[in-house]
């Protein structure tokens, strides 16, 4: 996720941003265009940005059709991505499918045991068209291939077809040439001292060409490192260019990367302003957007698509399969490139943007129920969208709160309260969530494999709360043995 801006009374529409002088037709549908190429030029970049950085953290390595597996659980110190999660360890992959197909191959479903894992696979205009692992495996429509299931895939390019069908392999129509592995393998409470275990499992995770796997081959050599920040972020290089060079770059990849889903209405606006797959874009003053015009769109955009549960926020219902809703694809792609489905995880964030939370103070959240889920949840502590180094003792080298790597205890009613604070509350089953004490943050909750009920937003999110004195209150601490901690200034 990029940095939200700070100044929103600077905030101004793309639409007033067009010159004024070009037909108000063109301006609107300009400004419509742009938003509807922004996630392919995003991804490509990023695409771009990996193969040129790719020699730096994995050495001898091809940069195409390799899996690069994360072996450590990000610190305070990690910079590479803003609001990383330390729920689980990454694996990340391009793929081109140009010259020849693809077999991901996936541990069988019998051999993971509690352990949560997902392979998210998204095309150039970053629609989720797969995610292969722990849901789909088990109830998803992948579990068909026999006795253990489906756990090997060959994906194939636009318009490729298979003679034949090997058996056990699921075929997987990826709606671009280019596609973006994101793999997620859950962190349990057992790696948190020995990763020999994940380490082993992100090591059963294979990419080899069809060819290899008809033949029997071995898998391509897969990389074990961390990757570096770049100097200037994807997002940052596609919206510093000028409107031409914008619409040029979006044309060129038209030409191999075709419109998903297929729409003859996009595709015949931006024919209207002059840009067309494969063909040169001729310069016209609507096509030229002021290089901050799209970013204060963007922010005005989220406060339209984003869905509030008491006081949190997501940044959309439709994330990762949005079919013609290519506002909501430009917001998510802008602010949370590469978010899984939500049926695979839901994530919601506290406070509204920009506003943050006053570290120094005392806050609860209270969940009536423990938030229904098939593999877990968490809320994390972000301070300006990264990491928060937690104090000794804290049980996590960050401020992070995990229903699997740690004890939560509820409530005599069955709620479950967090205690989000600087220091430690003395009772012994306080479910303590730190808090960098002076410093402002933002909360990041991900719930996943949830329930249906979290996924239509029908269970109800714990509103962040000062903790001020009240029978209740002093009720539940007497309960858990926790004396009343003095309230921070603003509270008294």
């Amino acid at each position: 996720r990029n940095k939200p801006l700070g100044d929103t009374a600077m905030l101004h529409s793309t639409l007033a941003a067009i010159p004024s002088f070009a037909p108000v037709h063109l301006r609107v549908e300009a400004s419509d265009s742009y938003t509807y190429l922004y996630p392919l030029e995003l991804m490509n970049e990023t695409a771009a940005q990996n193969e040129d950085l790719f020699p730096t953290f994995c050495p001898g390595y091809q940069a195409w059709n390799t899996l690069n597996h994360l072996p450590d659980i990000p610190d305070a110190t990690f910079r590479a991505v803003v609001s990383p999660n330390v729920d689980t360890l990454y694996t990340q992959g391009w793929l081109d499918l140009r010259k020849e197909p693809q077999v991901l191959s996936l541990p069988s479903i019998e051999t993971t045991g509690d352990r949560f894992f997902v392979m998210q696979l998204l095309d150039l205009w970053s629609n989720t068209f797969a995610s292969p692992g722990t849901r789909t495996m088990t109830e998803g429509g992948y579990n068909g291939g026999g006795d253990a299931g489906y756990h090997e895939f060959v994906l194939l390019q636009p318009g490729a077809e298979l003679a034949d069908v090997p058996d056990g392999l699921k075929i997987f129509k990826a709606p671009t040439p280019t596609v973006w592995l994101i793999g997620r393998t859950q962190i349990l409470e057992s790696d948190m001292d020995d990763q020999t275990a994940i380490h082993a499992f992100q090591d059963s995770i294979q990419l080899r060409s069809l060819s290899n796997w008809l033949a029997g081959g071995p898998a391509n050599p897969a990389c074990h490192a961390m990757v570096p920040a770049p100097k200037v972020s994807p997002d940052a290089v596609v919206e510093n260019r000028t409107g031409y060079k914008f619409f040029s770059v979006g044309a060129e990849l038209m030409a191999t990367n075709p419109p998903s889903p297929p729409d003859p209405a996009a595709v015949q606006t931006l024919k209207d302003i002059g840009v067309e797959a494969g063909k040169p874009v001729v310069r016209r003053g609507y096509l030229e957007l002021p290089p901050k015009a799209w970013p204060a769109h963007s922010l005005e955009l989220v406060l339209n698509e984003e869905v509030v549960n008491n006081g949190w926020f997501a940044l959309s219902e439709s994330i990762g399969t949005y079919g013609t809703d290519y506002d909501a694809r430009a917001v998510v792609a802008k602010w949370g490139l590469g978010a899984n489905i939500p049926a695979d995880a839901v994530y919601y964030a506290a406070p509204e943007m920009p506003k943050t939370f006053d570290g120094s103070s005392f806050k609860s959240v209270t969940f009536a129920t423990p938030p229904p889920v098939n593999a877990f949840w968490s809320i994390t502590v972000y301070e300006d969208f990264f990491l928060v180094a937690a104090p000794d003792g804290y049980g996590e080298d960050v401020c992070n709160i995990d229903s699997k790597k740690q004890k939560i205890h509820e409530n005599s009613d069955g709620s479950v309260t967090l205690l989000l604070q600087p220091d430690k509350p003395p009772g012994p089953n306080a479910n303590w969530l730190c808090t960098p004490p002076g410093k402002a943050y933002t909360l990041e909750a991900r719930f996943y494999y949830p329930d249906e009920a979290i996924i239509n937003g029908s269970f109800k999110m714990g509103a962040v709360t000062p903790e001020l004195y009240s029978e209740v209150e002093e009720s539940r601490r007497f309960q858990f043995g926790i004396p009343w901690s003095k309230p921070s200034p603003e509270h008294e």
